[in-house]
């Protein structure tokens, strides 16, 4: 029997199939809910009428090819307010479907709202469907499977071969680190990364190579930490939430070693057992409980006067928050999207640097550095370096 979904999107078709192994997603469900593409371009034209003028040809091509859109991609684009901090125009990919047959929509008025192109129109219909999916408990494992479909259907030239040797993961996991399955852009954004992680520390006047343990938290299928394989007396751990990126790495980055974390801790790590522990885009991603939960275990697992550095959506992404998000941004507060699907790149999390300042460093740390947009690898976001308090 279909679930019924109670929202203001009538002749929604939704179908069963199987969409991503139960252990790419962390839950057990034999079948996932998706939608019938063909029936969304339909839904687009029961929904969103132009008064005065009956749809334009170049319209009705447009809303049969149903742009389905990427939510952060954890890497470097622009952020936008339809779901995703990170993804350009540029960068979105667009899954063709048949469009439906020829009809003609009444030029009747349904509510007062004026449409002024498809694009608009199947983004209110997709934020229908979000919100239906969030009822059922199904958002997070449907974005997974578009996850999957994007990495497999946007177009790709050759791949590059790495400059350090190592192998190149999957696209569908490049995809979920690196917002796009480029694995050009794979390699330099994770050695960006590595390098504004490098200058960070050396303008807390240590060296990278004089630090004897490193974990890399929400390390994802080796990104940056893939760029530590040099690092002679070094030991280089990596943690993520994703079983399958875990294990890519085990099998592919043998110079380090991997654990897999739940979305809460603990970590599998003794105390204070590492000198530098770094989060990259993963505060951006959980709600403001979870990350209380996350700098507390962190204090726990970096020594005394070792560092810890975040990135966070700072400044540079006001012009993509709403009125009422701007408003609440501007008074310290943090800014959370899709709090219902923690941790993955759905879930959005705006940080004005002062709620870090006054909420997360004081839980066991002291600022040492704040670079506005100062993560090369992570852009536009904002990079914090800290100490773990004695």
């Amino acid at each position: 029997m279909r679930p019924r979904f109670q929202h203001r999107a009538p002749g929604l078709e939704l179908v069963r199939i199987p969409l991503v192994p139960s252990e790419e997603i962390g839950e057990r469900h034999p079948e996932r809910v998706v939608l019938h593409l063909p029936r969304v371009a339909e839904l687009v034209c029961d929904q969103i009428l132009v008064r005065g003028r009956p749809f334009a040809a170049e319209e009705e091509d447009d809303v049969g090819r149903v742009a389905v859109e990427a939510a952060e991609p954890r890497q470097p684009e622009e952020p936008r307010r339809d779901g995703d901090a990170h993804v350009t125009d540029a960068d979105r990919s667009r899954i063709p479907v048949e469009a439906p047959e020829p009809r003609s929509c009444t030029l009747e008025r349904r509510a007062p709202v004026a449409v002024h192109a498809p694009k608009l129109a199947f983004r209110i219909v997709k934020h229908a469907v979000m919100r239906a999916l969030n009822r059922v408990r199904l958002l997070g494992p449907a974005y997974r499977g578009y996850e999957r479909v994007r990495a497999a259907q946007l177009p790709r030239g050759p791949e590059p071969a790495a400059v350090d040797g190592l192998p190149v993961p999957p696209p569908h996991l490049i995809v979920r680190v690196a917002g796009t399955p480029d694995v050009a852009w794979f390699l330099e954004s994770g050695r960006l990364a590595a390098e504004s992680i490098r200058e960070a520390v050396e303008g807390a006047g240590s060296d990278i190579e004089d630090l004897d343990s490193i974990l890399d938290f929400g390390c994802g299928c080796g990104r940056v930490l893939r760029n530590w394989a040099d690092l002679d007396g070094s030991r280089v751990v990596g943690s993520d939430l994703s079983g399958a990126a875990v294990e890519w790495c085990r099998e592919n980055l043998p110079f380090a070693a991997f654990a897999t974390n739940e979305l809460v801790p603990p970590l599998a790590f003794a105390d204070e057992e590492f000198g530098l522990a770094y989060a990259l885009s993963v505060f951006t991603h959980l709600p403001e409980a979870m990350q209380f939960d996350w700098m507390d275990e962190l204090a726990r697992v970096v020594r005394p006067e070792g560092f810890l550095l975040v990135t966070t959506h700072g400044e540079r992404y006001l012009e993509r928050l709403d009125d009422e998000e701007r408003a609440r941004f501007a008074r310290g507060e943090l800014v959370v999207r899709w709090a219902e699907v923690p941790g993955s790149n759905l879930c959005t999390t705006f940080h004005p640097a002062s709620w870090v300042r006054e909420r997360l460093v004081p839980r066991g740390f002291e600022e040492v550095q704040f670079v506005p947009e100062g993560a090369r690898g992570n852009p536009y976001q904002d990079l914090f370096l800290l100490r773990r308090a004695a």
